[in-house]
């Protein structure tokens, strides 16, 4: 079983559990930071170590790994430049291929709607085309 020492170190636990579950909000954060100040020392340990060990790295890179380094940067970044005038190029003949279209559409509607006005209904009814989604779809006619 467990021996009186076990038993003290139990209560102990215990005891600070519910010391600090009655604690008020503004006490918790403040104990809360403290706690965490404790280990901002290890991180700063941390950061400066893998820092240290980049830096080495650095300095052990050969010239002949940097130049081809610097090569590969250079060809991405010329990839990079006829990637993008390439969707460049795409915008400007997608745009360009829009109104075209658009102008087309106007000009197929206006055609249609003079050719229904010409057989307008006698009595004076009114004819109206209607287009939807850029495409002509009815002659509505209000008598």
């Amino acid at each position: 079983m467990l021996k009186r020492s076990h038993y003290v170190a139990i209560g102990t636990v215990v005891l600070m559990t519910l010391v600090l579950l009655n604690l008020s909000s503004h006490t918790v954060a403040r104990l809360k930071l403290a706690m965490g100040s404790l280990f901002l020392p290890l991180f700063g340990l941390a950061n400066s170590a893998d820092h240290l060990a980049n830096k080495a790295g650095d300095a052990i890179t050969t010239r002949s790994e940097l130049l081809r380094q610097n090569e590969a940067l250079r060809r991405e970044n010329q990839e990079l430049k006829v990637e993008a005038m390439q969707a460049r190029e795409t915008a400007r003949e997608n745009l360009r291929l829009r109104q075209n279209w658009l102008a087309a559409d106007t000009a197929v509607e206006k055609s249609l709607q003079e050719s229904y006005c010409a057989i307008r209904p006698i009595g004076g009814a009114r004819c109206r085309l209607t287009s939807e989604a850029g495409t002509v779809s009815s002659l509505i006619c209000r008598c």
